[in-house]
């Protein structure tokens, strides 16, 4: 038990950290009128950190219903696999947008411009 709440407290720090972006001006921001490199760069890191805040609550709302699935599959254990299943599926799915994100900050760091972050 004690594996699942350090498991979902790093998933909450993951969310908070890496979505510390605020899109109420929208997902793309360009300053000048045909955007530069840096400002595609800029705008593709935005879109990923937007995707992976989705992506987070998207995953617990599966959990959550997985959840439910599978406390109420005593009767049915076809439906209690199924409520495991989909757990199992939303949190691999989630670890692995999370690997794409960093290996994309990766590639970004190498071999795209330096980018200023306000």
């Amino acid at each position: 038990m004690n594996k699942i709440i350090i498991f979902f407290t790093i998933f909450f720090l993951l969310n908070f950290v890496l979505a510390q972006e605020d899109f109420s001006g929208g997902l793309v921001k360009c300053e000048h009128d045909p955007c530069q490199l840096p400002e595609l760069f800029s705008n593709i890191r935005r879109l990923l950190t937007f995707v992976i805040w989705f992506a987070f609550w998207f995953a617990v709302i599966i959990s959550v219903i997985g959840s439910f699935l599978w406390m109420l599959g005593g009767p049915y254990p076809n439906l209690a696999n199924r409520g495991k299943d989909m757990i199992k599926t939303a949190i691999i799915g989630y670890i692995l947008l999370l690997s794409i994100g960093v290996i994309f900050d990766l590639v970004l760091e190498f071999f795209g411009p330096k980018l200023k972050y306000y």
